[in-house]
């Protein structure tokens, strides 16, 4: 038996063994006053260890030796009182029980024993007038000695399955505290692995932000080459003339409208550096604009572009509500979606390129559809379209990255989703791809 058990069953065998021991005063005073005071002292003995132990004043080996040797005696004088009568046997069985509860096998088997002999050499001689003869001594000590063989080995098997309990467990703090080393190393393992591909992904993130700015910024330095090409022109040819005053007005137009065209490039690729460096920022503020404000600044950027690849564009705005979003960001993937359809023309040679841009609301979902010409897309590559790093050009120069980018901004940073199908027409001609941004009606004010 454990210790706990020993100490619960200790707890309860005295307040026990106290109360039935007292109980039995009145009926051993009319026997033998001697026998009576003796078992009463006894019945005190019992309560005053109980609550010794109980209030933790001894300990349990001293409390349970006293417990046993309080039984010892009390089991002593129940045959001497109860006169030449084998009604008692019963009851003195109960030794040996609360011995090997109590008690390892080894020592119980020891103060069995010992009782028994008692007993014997006791029930030989005559105590108080009472005598039993050797039939009764025989009998007796054949029903204890086959009791205390009983609980001897049921106590040793308990024993042996509780040091086997033990060991295990020992075997178990050993692995667990093992096991707790392994767990800790393992942990500070993943935490530098974890804080070296945080650092890796910082890295990587600043790659793609330089990428995408190089990407970005291609239309806006275009443009701008365009404009100063124009007055490169006008000089070079000789068509400036500022004779009179109507070709002064028109030169200074000229260059004004050129002016205010350069600047606002300029400013666009300040916006893109702002945009792209508050990118990965969780703080960054939604602005009230219409559906269409964001298009039309991507087409006035790439005007100039189209214009020099005879690319055609066509809007049809059947919604034009404000929003809340960010408008930088969604410039930019139309800007994406737009570069890589005039990438794509130029790639494929296609004849008469033509870009649709439409806007629609259905079902309190608003719409951008961005369609073009150009051949379509592979259906075995539609699912890998916004993949990051994933491109069908030869020459990257920051492709790869601004489909992928595109998708994170409509569909992480608006709720959105940004999607693609090949459209099919009459005439191969017609043939191409779609672009889908749907923004749901929350985005609404």
């Amino acid at each position: 038996m454990n210790k706990n058990f020993r100490e619960k069953l200790l707890k309860l065998l005295l307040p026990v063994g106290g109360i039935s021991t007292l109980a039995n005063v009145p009926i051993l005073y009319n026997l033998n006053f001697a026998f009576a005071a003796l078992i009463f002292v006894i019945g005190v003995a019992y309560i005053s260890t109980y609550f010794f132990f109980k209030n933790q004043k001894i300990s349990y080996n001293f409390a349970s030796n006293i417990t046993l040797l309080l039984l010892f005696i009390e089991t002593l004088c129940v045959p001497i009182a109860d006169g030449n009568n084998m009604i008692f046997l019963p009851w003195v069985l109960m030794y040996p029980i609360v011995t090997f509860s109590l008690k390892p096998s080894r020592h119980s088997l020891i103060l069995s024993m010992f009782l028994l002999a008692v007993f014997t050499v006791m029930f030989l001689f005559t105590f108080q007038n009472t005598q039993y003869n050797m039939t009764q001594v025989v009998t007796f000590g054949m029903f204890y000695l086959t009791a205390v063989i009983v609980f001897y080995y049921w106590s040793k098997s308990y024993e042996e399955k509780e040091t086997l309990l033990n060991h295990q467990n020992r075997q178990l703090e050993v692995l667990n505290r093992t096991l707790e080393t392994k767990v800790e190393e393992v942990t500070k393992n993943l935490e530098e692995q974890n804080l070296k591909f945080q650092q890796q992904v910082h890295l990587a993130q600043m790659g793609e932000m330089i990428s995408m700015i190089a990407h970005q910024w291609r239309q806006p330095l275009s443009a701008i080459s365009s404009c100063i090409a124009a007055i490169e022109l006008k000089k070079v040819t000789g068509r400036i003339n500022l004779e009179t005053k109507k070709q002064q007005d028109d030169f200074i137009e000229f260059i004004s409208q050129r002016h205010e065209e350069i600047s606002e490039y300029v400013q666009t690729l300040s916006y893109t550096i702002d945009d792209f460096r508050n990118f990965f920022k969780p703080d960054k503020l939604k602005e009230e604009v219409s559906l269409t404000t964001p298009i039309r600044r991507a087409l006035k950027i790439m005007s100039s572009s189209f214009k020099s690849s005879d690319i055609e564009f066509a809007t049809e705005f059947k919604t034009d509500e404000k929003l809340y979003m960010y408008q930088n960001e969604m410039m930019q993937v139309i800007l994406n979606i737009l570069k890589n359809a005039e990438d794509n023309f130029i790639e494929k040679d296609i004849k008469n390129p033509k870009v649709n841009i439409s806007t629609y609301l259905i079902n309190d979902i608003y719409t951008i559809e961005i369609s073009d010409n150009g051949g379509g897309v592979p259906q075995e590559i539609v699912s890998n379209i916004f993949d990051p790093y994933f491109s069908t050009k030869s020459e990257k120069n920051g492709t790869g990255l601004g489909l992928y980018m595109s998708k994170i901004m409509v569909e992480e940073h608006h709720s959105g989703t940004l999607s693609l199908l090949n459209t099919e027409g009459v005439q191969e001609e017609s043939i191409g791809a779609c672009f889908k941004i749907e923004l749901k009606g929350a985005l609404k004010l």
